[in-house]
């Protein structure tokens, strides 16, 4: 049962109406039965102003990691002129109207926070929210060394393709285990339909990380390869979504390795690639290796492909901070750098670019995608495909119309980087009609 909670549908699904429903006909029960209608009414208006100022000074505060979405305001009046009127039958009404005002108060509170999740659009049940492993044990296909695979050139999809890939999550057996002090959540996994067949060829690689607060939740990628797939004879590369974030969403160890964090850079730059080969028919060439992250994420893409140009040929960067810490340089150096500044600053891609010697990225692809409302990361992604143009990569860039720093932005970006990296694998040669 608690399982099942857990993994409960929160934005395609009819529970935000459900709840909406429930909150109106508490409100009704409320409402009708109260006998000073004014003093509701200044209940919902105070209400409305108390949360509304709340939200703005949390906002101002960066409490949210960035703007909030667009629509948020509507649902936050709404939601505080409920809160409003629930609090005052708290306090003038008989116990079963106290009963219903409480409910009120909460569900209220529950619909704000539904609201505003499917706003975002990136974390779609309550596991995914409270970054807590709930999904299947990852079921991988055996890897005999020595054994010979079609290249992509020569892929011909068999009859039992499957018509999706497979996701799963790396635990028990198959967890990937640190080389040094570090405590990730354990990863999760995206196979592609070719990755699940007898004569599977070799395929790139994704190794992606989520943003913060966040999880390591192969979903929105998932969808993303899959999509792609159906229209490259099962053809996308094989995804492995790790933890930057050192077990908890509340952490941020700006992608180093440190002594409050934990070996995070290691993790993912040293320990997670070997597992990757060991497990996995995959390609050995870096260029068809890519880090890749979405907002947090992005940004130790960019850090990382930038400091290991010779494991990662490709950087893929959706909406990513400006660099490691942006939001908070002087925590950053506090928690993660220990007080020194200075290493802090060598260690940001800007720095780590201009001191590479000439040729150091040629041949190397790092792609950009951000939404053109999105005023707080966008700017710094405009930047960093500069530096990265600057210093050598082959650099791709996608502005996301109409979209801020929420669902769309994410899922247009991860599909771009998707076609990016299939053209660059050779899977163009594969497309089929309708994908």
């Amino acid at each position: 049962m608690r399982t099942w909670l857990l993994t409960v549908e929160l934005i395609d699904s009819p529970v935000r109406m459900i709840v909406g429903l429930v909150v109106l006909g508490l409100v009704i029960v409320v409402l009708l039965r109260g006998r000073r209608p004014v003093r509701h009414l200044i209940g919902a208006l105070v209400g409305a102003a108390a949360l509304a100022v709340g939200v703005l000074s949390a906002q101002s505060a960066n409490a949210f990691s960035g703007e909030l979405p667009a629509g948020t305001a509507p649902w936050v009046v709404v939601t505080g002129a409920l809160v409003g009127v629930g609090v005052i039958a708290l306090v003038t009404g008989g116990w079963w109207r106290r009963v219903a005002a409480a409910a009120l108060v909460i569900t209220s509170a529950l619909s704000l926070g539904l609201a505003v999740n499917a706003l975002y659009g990136v974390t779609h049940t309550p596991a995914a929210v409270f970054g807590i492993d709930v999904g299947p044990a990852a079921e991988l296909p055996p890897v005999r060394a020595g054994e010979q695979r079609p290249t992509i050139a020569e892929w011909k999809p068999p009859a039992d393709l499957p018509a999706q890939g497979r996701t799963g999550v790396l635990r028990g057996d198959e967890r990937i285990i640190p080389s040094r002090t570090y405590a990730p959540r354990d990863a999760s996994v995206y196979l592609p339909p070719a990755a699940l067949v007898k004569d599977a060829p070799e395929l790139p690689v994704i190794v992606m990380m989520m943003g913060q607060p966040g999880s390591p939740d192969v979903t929105p990628i998932a969808a993303a390869a899959d999509a792609y797939a159906a229209g490259h004879q099962g053809l996308a590369p094989i995804i492995v979504v790790v933890d930057q974030l050192a077990g908890s969403p509340d952490n941020d160890p700006v992608c180093t390795d440190s002594a409050t964090y934990g070996a995070v850079a290691t993790y993912i730059n040293v320990d997670v690639p070997a597992y990757i080969r060991s497990h996995f028919a995959v390609l050995s060439d870096s260029a068809a290796w890519t880090i890749a992250g979405y907002s947090n994420g992005g940004a130790c893409a960019f850090a990382f492909g930038a400091q290991h140009p010779k494991t990662w040929g490709t950087i893929g960067d959706v909406s990513g901070n400006e660099y490691p810490g942006s939001e908070n340089p002087k925590n950053a150096v506090t928690l993660a750098w220990a007080g020194d500044e200075a290493a802090y600053q060598a260690s940001l891609p800007a720095a780590v670019l201009a001191a590479a010697k000439p040729g150091t990225y040629t041949g190397n692809h790092a792609i950009f995608t951000h939404g053109d409302q999105d005023t707080v990361f966008g700017p710094g992604q405009v930047k960093n495909a500069a530096l990265a143009q600057q210093a050598g990569f082959q650099v791709s860039t996608m502005t996301i119309p109409g979209e801020g720093h929420v669902r769309g932005a994410l899922s247009q970006g991860l599909a771009y980087m998707m076609a990016t990296i299939g053209t660059d694998a050779g899977f163009d040669a594969h497309t089929t009609t309708g994908g």
